[in-house]
């Protein structure tokens, strides 16, 4: 045998060999194709219910979102109403209030009547500090930064708590330190509701002696820091920790004898941090508190030429009538509620206004297009033809008239009314309760803004 005869046989057995092994090989990876597939299948399947979990866990957390959002927009359009339905009635109280106070009144009555706006007004706060309270919990307060005369601020403010504070002989002072520069950035409005809580609160404990309003550079030129300091009957150190807690005084008779509801210093210590600041105090029992915070000073640019905003002090309303004259206006006044229009018509006429009425948008946008006004003071919540409908078809009208000055005139309260107001094509925002200053203060801007356009 030749030895290529020998090593055709070794050649077919090594071929099937590796084709056995082949085949074990093949066998392996088809297992392996197998349980991968299946694997697969089962990843998949897992996937799919995972995916359809997901998808259902989104949808019920849209459901909820959708629910919390509805919920919310059910408090605010509850707070708005209750806002505009308590402040609609609380126009004819405080502005009959006003024309008693302007009258030729006995002592003793005229007593009774100051005694009369002095609960009106303490019932606008509790409303206002509750809607701001509400709002503050939302999130939805709005720090803006506008020019201000910080000095002229504190001023202001202290010149109108000296009316409260002189019949229980207590002194009012102010100071300002000379390096506060006369022009910052700031919310003023914030600003002074937050220096005011403080003040009405020194002065609801405070029997005698005097209360302080200061502020002053600190910090190497970088901070404001605003003090309240009093003589009044001070508080355990025990409650100071809870102070600035909602809802909250210093004990049950203190509450009893003082009243309020305990949201003021609540409302200031959440707009001061909103401010970017941190409100404290110290204070000792018979030796009084003193109420401090500082905020970020902020300077507006050299260029600047916004007008600064001036809030005049505290003044009788016979003086701020004598101060401001807009005697000989013509003021048409649209309001559907009968009161309102009633009470309206009397303060202007008393500010030596002549006045006209309207019943209704339609009414008044009519009226406002077909005969010369210097002013046009416009209720927003009409039915029928709303406020900004009827400014809308002023604004719209081709007349020459068009261009009538409007005043919103309204009960709305809520943050974003003033700024609806102005895009709707107003020119000016008051809110009711209308107060006889306030009303001077906008005609006076009415014929400012005539004299200037013409």
């Amino acid at each position: 045998m030749s030895a290529g005869e020998a090593s055709g046989p070794d050649e077919l057995k090594a071929l099937r060999k590796e084709n056995k092994r082949m085949e074990r090989r093949v066998r392996q990876l088809e297992r392996l194709v197998r349980t991968s597939e299946m694997m697969a299948r089962q990843s998949k399947s897992v996937m799919e219910r995972s995916l359809d979990g997901l998808r259902e866990r989104t949808t019920d957390l849209e459901a909820a979102k959708e629910a919390a959002e509805a919920g919310l927009a059910a408090k605010d359009r509850f707070l708005a109403t209750m806002s505009h339905e308590i402040r609609t009635p609380m126009n004819g109280v405080i502005g009959c209030i006003d024309l008693l106070t302007l009258s030729d009144l006995e002592q003793e009555d005229r007593s009774l009547v100051m005694t009369l706006k002095d609960s009106a007004e303490t019932m606008m706060t509790l409303l206002n500090d509750i809607l701001d309270f509400a709002k503050l919990q939302e999130d939805q307060t709005v720090i803006e930064s506008r020019r201000l005369d910080v000095a002229h601020l504190v001023a202001s403010v202290a010149s109108s708590e000296k009316a409260r504070c002189s019949s229980k002989g207590i002194d009012v002072l102010f100071a300002v330190d000379p390096a506060v520069p006369q022009a910052l950035l700031g919310d003023e409005h914030r600003l002074r509701q937050v220096l005011s809580n403080l003040m009405g609160n020194a002065v609801k404990f405070t029997e005698h002696g005097s209360i302080t309003l200061s502020v002053a550079v600190t910090d190497g030129g970088q901070q404001l820091r605003f003090e309240v300091r009093d003589t009044g009957i001070g508080m355990k150190p025990e409650v100071l920790g809870s102070i600035f807690a909602a809802f909250t005084q210093a004990d049950e008779t203190t509450a009893r004898r003082f009243g309020g509801t305990g949201l003021g210093l609540a409302i200031s210590s959440a707009l001061v941090r909103a401010m970017g600041g941190q409100i404290e105090v110290s204070s000792e029992v018979g030796v009084g508190s003193c109420f401090y915070f500082s905020i970020p000073l902020a300077l507006p640019a050299p260029d600047s030429r916004e007008e600064e905003s001036k809030v005049p002090a505290k003044q009788s309303l016979a003086e701020i009538i004598s101060a401001q004259d807009v005697a000989g206006l013509r003021v048409l006044l649209v309001d559907d509620n009968p009161v309102n229009r009633k009470v309206g018509a009397k303060l202007i006429e008393r500010l030596g206004c002549t006045v006209g009425l309207a019943t209704g948008g339609a009414e008044g946008a009519q009226r406002a297009l077909e005969e010369d006004w210097d002013a046009v003071l416009m209720d927003c919540s009409m039915p029928d033809v709303d406020g900004f409908q009827a400014t809308e078809r002023i604004r719209r009208s081709n007349s020459p008239r068009s261009r009538v000055h409007i005043v919103a005139l309204t009960a709305l309260s809520m943050e974003g009314d003033r700024e609806r107001c102005l895009a709707a094509g107003m020119n000016d925002y008051v809110q009711k309760p209308l107060r006889v200053a306030e009303l001077q203060e906008a005609l006076a801007r009415a014929s400012s803004a005539e004299r200037d356009a013409a």
